[in-house]
């Protein structure tokens, strides 16, 4: 695989000229630590978002410019684009997608602490993390969220699919119930 477009990480358009459907799982481990310091961080988001912006609107545009703003910091920004993408693009947007700009628009009112919207939007997702979410947010808005934490917990794992994420998530969850 070659990496193709403005922003490098896209894997799906070299997957789709490949003709693969999933991104296959192998032994193979690559770190990537050009980003390592948060000066490089923020420069390689500005750097993004600056090649988006000349781009013509799409929901993928949406979706990296969201990610661009959220890693900044800059959450009222990224939400805004995800909804745009959302609203927009609803007619074409398939189910997964729609589905991941709903969850990334929760994680973003859930950094602006707005629990109850957020918990909303994490609701509404099928995302295994989502559910992990809901108990952050339940726990922020002083409900009960021990048994959502559980839940999340007790779901069998997805390794093929979020790999070393799914074990820091399981860990992160397991922590929160130990204290």
């Amino acid at each position: 695989i070659r990496w193709d477009g403005a922003v490098h990480e896209a894997l799906v358009p070299s997957l789709h000229r490949l003709q693969l459907t999933r991104i296959p799982s192998m032994d193979i481990k690559i770190i990537h630590t050009g980003y390592d310091t948060e000066e490089l961080r923020l420069a390689k988001a500005n750097r993004n978002m600056n090649i988006l912006r000349t781009m013509a609107p799409t929901p993928q545009k949406y979706w990296d410019m969201g990610n661009a703003y959220a890693s900044c910091g800059q959450f009222e920004e990224a939400y805004g684009l995800y909804c745009l993408a959302l609203v927009r693009y609803e007619k074409h947007l398939g189910p997964s997608f729609r589905d991941h700009l709903n969850y990334l628009a929760g994680k973003c009112l859930y950094d602006l602490g707005d629990y109850t919207l957020a918990l909303a939007r994490f609701k509404d997702s099928a995302k295994p993390d989502a559910l992990f979410m809901r108990a952050l947010c339940l726990e922020a808005l002083g409900e009960a969220w021990k048994p959502t934490m559980e839940a999340y917990l007790a779901l069998p794992e997805i390794p093929d699919t979020y790999g070393s994420h799914w074990t820091f998530m399981q860990a992160e969850g397991r922590r929160k119930l130990a204290v």
